[in-house]
């Protein structure tokens, strides 16, 4: 199965309608990622049906979480999933990326001129160095990430950075919410509140995802609770 059959199919199985225009940009990305994937080993994932399903496809389940508009950042965002798929189906939406990778930004920035994704800005560093380059912080309104293999550490690096209401979104595998409970006290204790939970099963490999959604409540929340108020 080519790789746009496979995003077709798996697009219809999640009801998710892209148009013919993003679909040409994903399968142009993805042509991309193959072609440099062979001299900088981007991804382990190599064959076309698997990046479709376990890259693309697991990147738009986002897409009922994100904002139209606003700023979002991708922490860890490798060879630039849910980063790139994201920019190219919310145009109007500001996307960030950041990897301690060289080559892995190297390639992003080439999809960023070969698609004119000029909405999407890569990022080489670590979330720390974007804290310091932010100043006062609270510049995003969404933060996501496939990377972290510690939701309680991607909390702790990312808060300063997300606006007070804003959402933080966290794609884990099938033990996801025992990864929440296992530090359910630092994620109330931080300013955040669990929003919603969503299960996903991929249509291809049946593989399980759990994506935890976080709204962020802001300094004053953490002072209430402090103070015995919340």
């Amino acid at each position: 199965m080519s790789f746009r059959a496979c995003m077709l199919h798996s697009l219809k199985s999640y009801s998710l309608g892209l148009s013919d225009s993003e679909v040409d940009r994903l399968v142009l990305f993805v042509a991309e990622l193959m072609k440099w994937n062979r001299a900088y080993n981007l991804t382990s994932i190599s064959e076309e049906e698997a990046i479709a399903e376990k890259h693309v496809l697991d990147s738009l389940t986002l897409l009922g979480f994100v904002p139209e508009r606003g700023r979002l950042l991708d922490v860890g965002s490798g060879a630039g999933f849910p980063a790139i798929p994201l920019a190219i189906c919310r145009p109007e939406l500001g996307v960030t990326s950041i990897d301690s990778a060289g080559k892995k930004i190297r390639f992003q920035n080439h999809v960023v001129r070969t698609l004119s994704l000029e909405n999407l800005i890569p990022f080489h560093g670590r979330v720390e160095s974007l804290i310091e380059e932010a100043g006062n912080g609270n510049t995003f309104d969404c933060i996501c990430s496939r990377a972290f293999s510690s939701l309680a550490l991607f909390i702790e690096l990312t808060r300063g950075l997300l606006k007070p209401g804003g959402t933080l979104l966290a794609m884990r595998g099938p033990d996801g919410e025992e990864d929440y409970l296992r530090c359910k006290d630092l994620v109330e204790n931080s300013g955040f509140e669990l929003d919603r939970i969503q299960r996903l099963e991929l249509p291809l490999s049946g593989s399980r995802r759990v994506i935890l959604s976080f709204r962020y409540l802001g300094e004053s929340a953490i002072k209430l609770q402090d103070s015995g108020q919340l």
